[in-house]
């Protein structure tokens, strides 16, 4: 069976092959024959038009030259006589240039007798310089023998001015038959490609047949085939062709596309139901991870509360923990969802104002906020651990002149939207830098601490691959926290 199948698409290839190299040989051939003659007799016309304007533009150059003799006699300027020699020169050239262009026996015939007319009138121009010369050299009393010369100049001149209608109508006469002869060739030509288009069509005719029956039916409807699986119908995909109608070839590529939609129907069904489990998985992660975060700061806080209570008196008091319910109300309310940026800044107050009471004057907060910035959504308690994790191992030590800088930026041009936490506490090594972003891209929900890891893996579940994340730290000189994301519009829209 194989082999059978072999021999067939030999065979079937056999006739392609034939059939291509029939189409294209007849189309090679036609072209050398179009070009060649279309070519020759193209070259040959358009030598014929450029002889006319080459011929009059010689008459006319001729003109002004003999119009600057004129202008010599009259006001005997003696760089009128030398321009008109100058023109005379071109003329020639212009005559040479029609010589060299021309192929037609009578027209060179012609133009060699015009150059010797010029070469004439030349020597004819140089004789009335030379009279000229005597003219004032003799105190203007030889002015008849410039007369004559003059005379001599203007026969030859209407001489050769008597050629330019008869030679003018020979050029034409030239360019009207080498026109005539390139549109018989034309014609011939096309009468030529008409009999060998016939002939191969013919030939062409039972290849085609064959290739329509056996290859471009099996083809449409693989190509309709291909639209169903397109629009995720399966089951109308699959096609049954009768063998005795195809091309065995065909046949071995539809059961080829019958068994891959088959395949595909399974593996897209496979993968909507990963997807369906991953997604409960992300979200269920995604709330252990920000559920993690909610009795750590309620502790930290109650912690702190405490301590003041111990050493102030009961309003302030008061006034704490009216701050700490709403912090506390804000983490249960949104605790696993997102929020916008704004209304993470303003809980974000709540926090700084407690931290205020509690270390007085020892660390300055500032808050530089971009009004360009969008308002876009982020998981809930992203920028106060980080607050929180400046204070602690940042500045929380010092006794004076501690800053911790909020700041938010947005880049127009790249539509990146930067959330920037800076002290100017402690600061790291290179080593503990390195080891404290080696703990943060590694984080998971079993990781007993929790803070920039987390804050990171709750960034990076939500925003994928338009997250970035990045520390920096000098020893001794603060530590700066970076999130960049990459912003979108349907992100500005957002309901608490």
């Amino acid at each position: 069976m194989e082999q059978h199948t072999k021999k067939v698409l030999n065979f079937t290839q056999k006739r392609l092959t034939c059939f291509f190299i029939l189409v294209v040989g007849t189309a090679v051939l036609m072209n050398i024959y179009t070009v060649f003659f279309s070519s020759i007799y193209y070259l040959r016309y358009q030598s014929a038009t450029r002889q006319i304007p080459v011929f009059r533009t010689y008459y006319e150059t001729l003109k002004q030259s003999f119009q600057a003799l004129d202008d010599y006699l009259v006001n005997e300027d003696h760089s009128d006589y030398t321009l008109s020699l100058q023109t005379l020169e071109e003329s020639e050239k212009f005559l040479s240039s029609l010589l060299d262009d021309v192929h037609d026996a009578q027209i060179s015939r012609e133009v060699l007798d015009l150059m010797d007319m010029s070469s004439i009138l030349k020597e004819k121009m140089i004789s009335v310089g030379a009279a000229m010369d005597r003219y004032h050299q003799t105190e203007k009393t030889a002015f008849s023998t410039v007369t004559q010369r003059y005379q001599d100049v203007l026969s030859v001149h209407t001489a050769i001015l008597d050629e330019y209608e008869p030679f003018l109508e020979m050029l034409l006469d030239h360019t009207e038959t080498v026109y005539q002869e390139m549109q018989q060739k034309s014609f011939l030509g096309i009468a030529v490609f008409a009999v060998v288009f016939l002939a191969s069509g013919m030939l062409m005719f039972s290849q085609i047949r064959y290739i329509h029956h056996s290859i471009a039916g099996p083809i449409n409807e693989l190509i309709h085939a291909a639209e169903q699986v397109w629009l995720g119908k399966f089951d109308c995909a699959l096609i049954s062709l009768k063998e005795q109608s195809a091309d065995e070839g065909m046949l071995l590529l539809v059961k080829v596309f019958n068994k891959m939609v088959r395949q595909v129907k399974q593996q897209i069904e496979t993968l909507k139901e990963n997807a369906r489990v991953q997604k409960q998985l992300q979200e269920s992660r995604f709330k252990e991870l920000q559920m993690q975060i909610n009795p750590h700061f309620m502790f930290n806080t109650l912690n702190m509360i405490s301590d003041f209570a111990y050493l102030e008196n009961a309003e302030k008091t008061v006034v704490l923990l009216n701050k700490t319910a709403k912090m506390f109300r804000f983490s249960l309310d949104f605790s696993g969802k997102t929020v916008t940026l704004s209304r993470e800044i303003e809980e974000l107050h709540n926090y700084i104002y407690i931290q205020q009471q509690r270390f007085g004057k020892r660390i300055h907060f500032l808050l530089n906020i971009d009004e360009n910035c969008p308002d876009l959504k982020i998981p809930a308690l992203t920028l106060q651990p980080l607050v929180e994790n400046a204070i602690t191992h940042g500045v929380g030590m010092l006794t004076s002149n501690a800053e911790i800088k909020i700041e938010t930026r947005y880049e127009s041009a790249s539509r990146t939207v930067s959330l920037i936490i800076q002290d100017n506490g402690e600061g790291m090594s290179p080593a503990a830098l390195n080891h404290v972003l080696n703990q943060m891209y590694t984080y998971t929900t079993q990781n007993a601490k929790i803070g920039l890891g987390n804050v990171y893996l709750r960034l990076k579940m939500f925003f994928k691959d338009r997250i970035r994340m990045n520390i920096e730290s000098t020893e001794g000189q603060g530590t700066a926290v970076t999130i960049e994301i990459q912003y979108k519009e349907e992100e500005s829209v957002c309901t608490d």
